[in-house]
């Protein structure tokens, strides 16, 4: 993979991240009596960063109808899903950075 194409490592995991999230719970939204539970999807992909993303769900009034809450909830974790699959996009750069500038032979 070219030097250039690595760059970009990090926006393409935040696009890949953002469209799971929106696809999971836009789909909860329309049904959620179907598709309610298709969110813990975004969940697992997201963890561990989705329990501090969970506590940030927490602040808002939770007496709202369960599509409000869907909307509330599915606007979080797209936002901070994709700012920890930034920083992951960042850390795998930059470590392979790293192995590249050592010449380590992965045999």
């Amino acid at each position: 993979m070219k030097n250039g194409q690595l760059r970009k490592l990090p926006l393409v995991l935040v696009g890949f991240n953002a469209i799971v999230s929106i696809v999971a719970f836009g789909l909860a939204i329309i049904d959620p009596v179907r598709s309610g539970l298709l969110p813990i999807v975004v969940f697992g992909m997201d963890f561990p960063a989705s329990l501090a993303i969970l506590q940030l769900t927490s602040f808002w009034d939770s007496s709202h109808r369960v599509r409000v809450s869907l909307c509330i909830d599915g606007m979080i974790f797209t936002v901070f899903g994709a700012i920890w699959f930034y920083f992951l996009g960042l850390m795998i750069l930059k470590f392979l950075t790293w192995l590249t500038r050592k010449k380590v032979t992965i045999h």
